[in-house]
């Protein structure tokens, strides 16, 4: 239907001479147009409804999608989570405990390899430059500050 469009525009638009045979076919080539149209916008409403009834509750994407458009609510707390022990954490902070201890690595000296050494070697040394100013705040911004924080 979109090469007949196609065609009959440029022969509404080559037309010159003759009004009256211009005017029909602009009238002929405007109501294909609209004909055309509607069948897309049909065809496109048909295709969407069907991808809408074919989607099952076993396709990933359909959980994200109601997520979206706001037809789930987000689980606002953390779940429980199961120790290593077998048993399960009883609250928020438990969860975020057993989570602190067991996805971050011990922080120990003693198992620290060369880099490592240099690396906290090099922390412990002030860093002191020929450009650096001594930090000083004057009494009015130590005050906004202290009170910023109550």
């Amino acid at each position: 239907m979109g090469k007949k469009i196609n065609a009959i525009r440029p022969r509404y638009q080559r037309t010159k001479h003759d009004n009256n045979l211009r005017e029909a076919r602009k009238q002929q080539y405007l109501q294909e147009k609209r004909k055309y149209e509607a069948t897309l916008r049909n065809t496109k409403m048909h295709s969407w409804k069907q991808y809408c009834n074919i989607t099952t509750t076993s396709n990933p994407w359909n959980a994200v999608y109601k997520l979206a458009m706001g037809r789930i609510k987000s689980c606002s707390s953390l779940s429980t989570l199961r120790k290593t022990d077998g048993t399960v954490t009883t609250d928020t902070a438990d969860t975020m405990r057993h989570m602190i201890e067991s996805f971050t690595p011990e922080d120990d000296e003693e198992t620290d390899n060369e880099r490592q050494k240099i690396i906290r070697a090099q922390l412990k040394e002030p860093i002191i430059t020929e450009d650096d100013e001594l930090f000083t705040l004057s009494r009015s911004s130590r005050e906004t500050l202290l009170n910023s924080w109550q």
